[in-house]
């Protein structure tokens, strides 16, 4: 039976996604538990964890029945100082899968209990009148943290944990002070103060656009934008996928047709998340090539971007001009590979088809390589130039409120209000605006 007083641990990282691991104890034994498993290395790191101060770090290693498991880094915070209102302590280890399952199952032989993340937010609920906790947790902040542990990157956990921080400034901060101005606004207007009207709907406008501009780069953080690579057999699909990767991931060959199936895997450029899709090459054919083929066009369908590789060495062919007749060209990348050729392919053909220039590789050589990358993620330069340090929309819920909240603001008057009809229907918009940004924030 499951009881908000026992002590619970729960592995806090994606399973070998990261080089550190992430192990997290909560509850009333959870410095003693732990500390059956440490050792420390130093005279400093050989504290009593049941006796560390709030705030402690300690480097040793962690321990089982059968030896040594891994070094860590532990620390310790005090219930009054957790997030969840409990004695918790945070194993930081190496990232590999074998590590974090090996100090997951030693700490559940020593009295914890598996939970889960959302749990660990149930009890930072309900001890939400501790010191660190006193105002509780607004649903954004919850979002934040039920989200982190699907963090991909170092930069997703960074956007993540800004916009779960209390002092931050983060969604959270920026909600409510949009909503305090709405309200500010509301009482002047109801005291026949319109002075500051066109000014604060300015600022209103101003705050809701930018975070509306936000919500790509906050959605894309945090669900992997689906690439796939396209084109005609044997142009260097599979060689293109590798080295993308900086690995041999698919098998490539000379002769055509080798990718009958797809292979995808997540790679991380500048800190935006990808799934990378290596997809049949497309021709008429039959047999088991032939539902390759299909599931390749489905795939390109539902893709956010599509990598268009020709070959440079030689003109396009008329199937390949057909097939690109198939594609949503906004998404499309097209790509020169096997440079290292000659180009015999008429490059302006390819900037009349897609209004850009193609990016010009040997994906055998790695040339070009880095140069493709910025242009998959060139939408969101601007964003990782700017940080992960300020307010940004993270998921559809947000983006649906803030866009309605946004429309219903665009639509109060461009000019002071005079009168007190307007001034009545003004109000009652205020009120559905505030309402709309309380929304955001309490579910």
């Amino acid at each position: 039976m499951r009881s908000s007083n026992d002590t619970i641990a729960f592995i806090a990282t994606p399973l070998g996604e990261g080089g550190i691991g992430v192990v997290q104890v909560s509850g009333p034994q959870a410095t003693e538990i732990a500390g059956k498993l440490f050792k420390g290395k130093s005279a400093s790191s050989r504290a009593d964890l049941t006796k560390a101060a709030s705030g402690g770090l300690f480097y040793g290693t962690i321990h089982d029945s059968e030896g040594l498991i891994d070094e860590v880094l532990v620390s310790v915070w005090r219930a009054n100082e957790s997030f969840t209102g409990e004695d918790l302590v945070e194993i930081n280890c190496h990232g590999g899968i074998i590590a974090v399952r090996k100090i997951m199952e030693a700490l559940l032989k020593s009295g914890a209990r598996e939970g889960t993340w959302e749990e660990l937010l149930d009890r930072a609920d309900f001890h939400s009148d501790h010191k660190f906790q006193k105002e509780g947790l607004d649903f954004i902040q919850k979002e934040a943290l039920l989200l982190l542990p699907r963090a991909r990157t170092k930069l997703a956990a960074n956007m993540l944990l800004t916009q779960y921080e209390p002092t931050a400034n983060g969604l959270s901060q920026e909600r409510r002070r949009l909503e305090g101005e709405v309200k500010r606004l509301k009482m002047k207007i109801m005291d026949c103060d319109t002075s500051e009207f066109t000014v604060t709907v300015a600022l209103l406008l101003s705050g809701l656009e930018a975070l509306v501009d936000s919500s790509p780069f906050g959605l894309a953080l945090m669900n992997p934008l689906k690439v796939t690579i396209a084109g005609a057999p044997n142009v260097g699909k599979s060689t293109l996928f590798n080295a993308l990767l900086r690995e041999d991931r698919a098998l490539v060959h000379h002769e055509p047709g080798t990718t009958r199936d797809y292979v995808s895997e997540y790679l991380s450029i500048k800190g935006i998340p990808l799934e990378l899709i290596d997809t049949a090459g497309l021709r008429e054919t039959d047999g088991v090539e032939k539902v390759g083929v299909a599931w390749a066009r489905k795939l390109h369908q539902e893709a956010n971007k599509i990598i268009l590789v020709l070959d440079a060495s030689r003109p396009i062919t008329q199937e390949e001009r057909e097939f690109v007749c198939t594609l949503d060209t906004q998404k499309v990348v097209p790509v020169l590979n096997k440079i290292d050729l000659g180009i015999n392919l008429e490059v302006k053909e390819l900037e009349r088809l897609f209004s850009l220039s193609p990016c010009k590789v040997s994906a055998l050589g790695g040339k070009g390589v880095d140069d493709l990358e910025k242009m998959l993620i060139k939408d969101f330069l601007s964003d990782i130039e700017k940080g992960p340090h300020r307010p940004i929309i993270f998921t559809q819920r947000q983006k649906g409120l803030v866009e309605e909240a946004l429309d219903l603001a665009r639509g109060f008057p461009k000019n002071k209000v005079c009168d007190c009809f307007t001034a009545s229907e003004v109000c009652e918009k205020l009120d559905k605006l505030e309402r709309l940004l309380h929304t955001a924030l309490s579910a």
